[in-house]
């Protein structure tokens, strides 16, 4: 019975705060300001009060949208053929410069070898045309013509050779050839016998790493060839440039060697940067058979395994960068006008965090979607890598917003017949203040005219007031009456 009883003193206590009434002495609890019965001359109405300060208010829109990567990168290779080594996995966190994968640079070293010899080749003939210019200006013509004759018999010489290692390539790329069909017959034959289980896996694996290195075998073949062909085609170059030479020196005059002489100069300094370029770009290739990650982030797709052949097209590697986030959000026509790139704005994730995030307008398309909204990009910096693609986030934009301005409930102000007015409290009277609204955000609004820093306005109590009315300010009171009331039961109980 004791928490029904003190429920029925705090319930009359709060009665007689609002109503005013009383008997003749005041209770004992009652504020100094509450008149006895007999005392009052009106009834006046109990209103709660907000002693009004300057504040800030702001008119926000609401997006929702899902967080994506800000960077992703395709890494691809500038080289096909084998992959050597592969350093990361999908999952992995990669620096910028990390090495991703290499490719097998046998065969770049070959050419490279290769380019070098014709660089070293263009040289000679750069320095032989050299002398040949110097003799065509009053050396002994004699022995300019033996010089020449020195130079045809080592060309040919030299020519026979690159002919000797020509047949030598071309004899092992025929059987490299006949190896290799072999090696694909007995892969081919003993697959199908495997498939069909008369053939143990280790027997078939021998056949295919068989089928394999002849494969290699026949590469390596072509690519020996070639390199012959290339010292042959350099061989007969020298021969011929030889025979010119001393062709020049026997039946030309001393003018028109002169002249030749130059433009045989001339020609083989082409040669030589020429194989030097050509060298250049081998080498290049070797660089690019090292392939690094663009960006930090995290590699989000990994399609190459060491071993295996890359073919042109694939993407080898995709990353995300995880510096930051992006989320994309449509915006309806009320906002887009009011926002612009490189804005602060609000973030919730409410599954990641109870704090708000902070982004910035990244972007913001001029052409509107088909339903009429506008895409806005907002990055979110995401040092710490928790921000995750895929998690929901609101996206809080900030149309209009006003400091140190006067801001109170939007239930204070009573709006009828066009107008717009509160109450305040002034010698416990109701006083009328006609007011215009400048930002309304549903939950409070910003009083742009009507009323000043300090005054007291009614916040409760108000719908039924008119100007002039008796008030009685309960603001704080009636909880803190109630609670002594209650104490004082307690006690008595």
């Amino acid at each position: 019975m004791k928490k029904y009883v003190r429920l029925t003193a705090t319930a009359m206590t709060v009665l007689m705060l609002l109503c005013g009434c009383g008997s003749g002495d005041k209770p004992e609890g009652m504020p100094d300001n509450m008149p006895a019965q007999g005392m009052q001359e009106e009834t006046a109405t109990a209103v709660n009060t907000q002693t009004i300060e300057l504040s800030s208010i702001s008119n926000e829109y609401s997006y929702s949208g899902s967080l994506e990567p800000c960077d992703e990168v395709n890494v691809y290779s500038a080289l096909s053929g084998k992959v050597a080594t592969v350093n990361f996995d999908v999952g992995d966190t990669v620096q910028a410069g990390d090495v991703l994968f290499t490719m097998d640079t046998t065969s770049i070293e070959n050419s490279i070898k290769v380019s070098e010899a014709s660089v070293k080749t263009a040289e000679t003939s750069v320095n032989t045309a050299e002398n040949n210019l110097k003799m065509a200006n009053g050396a002994s013509m004699q022995t300019q013509i033996e010089s020449a004759k020195s130079a045809i018999t080592s060309a040919e010489n030299s020519l026979k050779n690159a002919q000797t290692s020509v047949d030598n390539a071309e004899v092992s790329l025929n059987t490299a050839k006949l190896n290799l069909d072999k090696a694909e017959n007995d892969y081919n034959t003993y697959s199908q016998l495997y498939a069909a289980g008369g053939l143990s896996e280790e027997n078939m694996n021998n056949y295919k790493d068989a089928y394999e290195q002849a494969q290699n075998s026949y590469a390596q073949a072509q690519l020996s060839l070639e390199q012959a062909n290339i010292q042959y085609k350099s061989a007969q170059d020298s021969l011929d440039q030889a025979n010119t030479n001393y062709d020049i020196l026997v039946n030309q005059t001393s003018e028109e060697n002169l002249i030749q002489a130059q433009d045989n100069l001339d020609q083989a300094k082409a040669q030589l940067e020429s194989s030097k370029a050509q060298l250049d770009s081998t080498k290049q290739s070797l660089d690019d058979a090292v392939v690094t990650a663009p960006i930090s982030g995290t590699i989000s797709q990994c399609n190459v395994t060491a071993g295996a052949n890359l073919s042109q097209g694939t993407t080898p590697f995709v990353i995300i960068g995880t510096n930051s986030v992006d989320v994309t959000v449509n915006v309806s026509e009320q906002l887009i006008n009011s926002i612009k790139a490189g804005d602060q704005v609000r973030i919730s994730i409410p599954t990641l965090s109870d704090e708000d995030f902070s982004g910035t307008i990244s972007s913001v398309s001029p052409d509107a979607n088909s339903d009429g909204t506008y895409e806005v990009k907002v990055n979110i910096p995401n040092e710490d890598g928790s921000l995750k693609s895929g998690m929901f986030a609101e996206v809080y934009f900030t149309k209009e917003k006003s400091d140190n301005a006067i801001v109170i409930s939007r239930d204070s102000v009573i709006t009828k017949d066009g107008e717009s007015y509160v109450f305040a409290v002034e010698e416990g009277k109701a006083k009328r203040y006609d007011v215009e609204i400048g930002i309304d955000n549903g939950d409070m609004v910003e009083i742009t005219s009507g009323l000043s820093v300090g005054m007291k306005i009614v916040t409760e109590g108000q719908t039924y007031l008119a100007d002039g009315d008796a008030v009685n300010d309960v603001t704080n009171k009636t909880e803190s009456t109630a609670e002594e009331t209650t104490r004082t039961t307690s006690e008595g109980n």
